[in-house]
């Protein structure tokens, strides 16, 4: 059976008391008032934070509130899991990762050719020359020789999100590789984490035209067609809507990918998760000169400019060590010379508190920062 990122559950996720459950992304407003759903719960933590994004893009496609005061009512008043199947219904056909037709994330083409292990899908896997020249002593190779289908998925999604520099032809991510990201987390009343439906809605772009449409739907999602190659270095900016969708920002697609599926009779467990599932991905095959990305402005990362009067804009990335005070003063007020700009979920959520009451307890809000340091 098809594996449908939608109406399938494969999310593993952890509850308020600390219970581990697997999910499809409508249970995110289950029992918000008693044990509800927290946070992401995959091995790794650029999973969870790729996870997070993949939410807040379907929300923001699917769902998106026309203004603040709209976003206040639904903050206040949640959907239900029957009303979030029914906003996500008409996107399922993007969503599913193996069988016929569009697969989520990978090419539109059937790719032939050898394939590469499934452990390349990895950021931090260890390349072709580090592996022969055996210096990969920090992380060792053969760390994830298969994957279930929803581990692939997500290892996948990270990848085409967060792609860092791999040689000519293989393309970053739009924000470049390893980009920062910043998502606001709400305050909570009694110390217990935020549930993962108010971390989402916190960080929802708003779309005054509504959900996106069917004949949207292939700007938004670029493997519902043909890619957008790059072989001529031809870029793709926010400001061509002829060739995409401002919301693929959450679903770029540098890279052209097709995961190979194996069936799994012996019920063999992912080397990921341990989890066992019908058909294992053991595998992919790729192309180089996928989609290049020109200037775009992801909501949920910061942005640098060199002088004020440019309008040329570069995603900021996170440096190795610590995140120190004048990182935090760039990510969180930006500067009066406006050459270092918040990300605009953070600068929006700080819009958005001044609507909600006022608080009894003193909580205030956090911010959430990750992102791989990749020089």
């Amino acid at each position: 059976m098809t594996l449908n990122l939608i109406s399938g559950a494969w999310i593993p996720v952890r509850q308020r008391d600390g219970a581990r459950a697997v999910i499809r992304p409508a249970q995110i407003v289950e029992d918000l008032s008693g044990n509800y759903v927290a946070f992401p719960d995959w091995p790794r933590p650029d999973l969870n934070i790729a996870t997070l994004e993949l939410l807040i893009g379907l929300f923001s496609v699917a769902l998106p509130p026309e203004d603040d005061d709209e976003w206040l009512e639904t903050w206040n008043k949640p959907p239900t899991i029957a009303e979030l199947d029914k906003a996500f219904a008409p996107y399922e056909s993007a969503f599913n990762l193996d069988g016929e037709g569009p697969r989520f994330c990978q090419d539109f083409d059937a790719l032939e050719g050898d394939a590469g292990t499934i452990e390349g899908l990895f950021i931090d896997a260890a390349g072709e020359i580090t592996i022969k020249k055996n210096i990969d002593l920090m992380v060792r190779r053969r760390r994830y020789s298969h994957l279930s289908r929803a581990s692939a998925a997500m290892a996948l999604y990270a990848l085409q999100q967060f792609a860092p520099s791999g040689g000519a032809g293989h393309r970053t991510s739009m924000r470049g590789g390893g980009p920062l990201t910043t998502l606001a987390l709400p305050p909570t009343a009694d110390n217990k984490p935020v549930s993962l439906w108010h971390l989402i809605w916190a960080n929802v772009r708003e779309g005054q035209d509504g959900p996106v449409g069917t004949d949207d739907m292939a700007k938004v999602f670029p493997w519902l067609a043909q890619t957008h190659t790059s072989n001529n270095n031809e870029e793709i900016h926010e400001s061509d809507p002829a060739k995409a969708h401002s919301l693929q920002a959450f679903f770029g697609m540098p890279r052209r990918i097709r995961l190979q599926f194996d069936r799994n009779p012996d019920e063999i467990p992912c080397a990921l998760t341990g989890q066992q599932d019908e058909q294992l991905v053991t595998g992919y095959v790729t192309r180089t000169y996928g989609v290049n990305y020109g200037q775009w402005r992801h909501s949920l990362t910061p942005y640098r400019r060199k002088k004020e009067a440019k309008q040329e804009h570069f995603a900021t990335h996170p440096t190795a060590g610590l995140f120190g005070y004048r990182n935090w003063l760039a990510i969180v007020l930006g500067n009066q010379e406006s050459t270092h700009l918040p990300a605009a979920t953070i600068t929006k959520f700080k819009e958005r508190l001044r609507g909600m009451p006022s608080r009894s307890d003193g909580a205030s809000p956090l911010i959430l920062i990750a992102g791989w340091a990749m020089s």
